[in-house]
């Protein structure tokens, strides 16, 4: 729905966020969430590399609007999924941390690094069991 080049110096990559239609507050936790982005991983072809998947609840989206202004996006963010800067060329990006949001107030976690997706995937269906 939204993409944004993010730079720290030199380094450069892009953020993508995505709106969940009809979301209900806690229908999913970080691996849900995980899981969706490395399925979204697998789809971009463009705006490389993804530094960053943020998910937000369903609102009117003004596609014209100055993307300084964040704050829409902010009050309406659900989680941000950070890929570290030396994998973001990877197929696929080691986690560098997720940002859980509340009422617009964010909260970082630390995030078990697992960088091979069987790996991911083993700890997804291992919940789901």
């Amino acid at each position: 729905m939204h993409t944004i080049k993010v730079c720290r110096g030199d380094n450069c990559g892009f953020a993508h966020t995505l709106m969940l239609s009809e979301y209900i507050n806690g229908c999913f936790d970080q691996y849900d969430f995980i899981y969706i982005s490395d399925k979204y991983l697998d789809s971009v072809s463009k705006y490389l590399p993804v530094a960053e998947i943020t998910f937000v609840k369903p609102f009117d989206f003004q596609p014209y609007y100055d993307s300084e202004d964040d704050e829409p996006l902010t009050d309406n963010s659900i989680v941000s999924i950070w890929y570290t800067e030396e994998t973001r060329m990877n197929k696929v990006p080691e986690i560098g941390h997720v940002t859980i949001y509340e009422n617009g107030k964010s909260k970082s976690l630390d995030y078990l690094q697992v960088s091979v997706r069987k790996q991911r995937m083993e700890k997804y269906d291992t919940k789901n069991k």
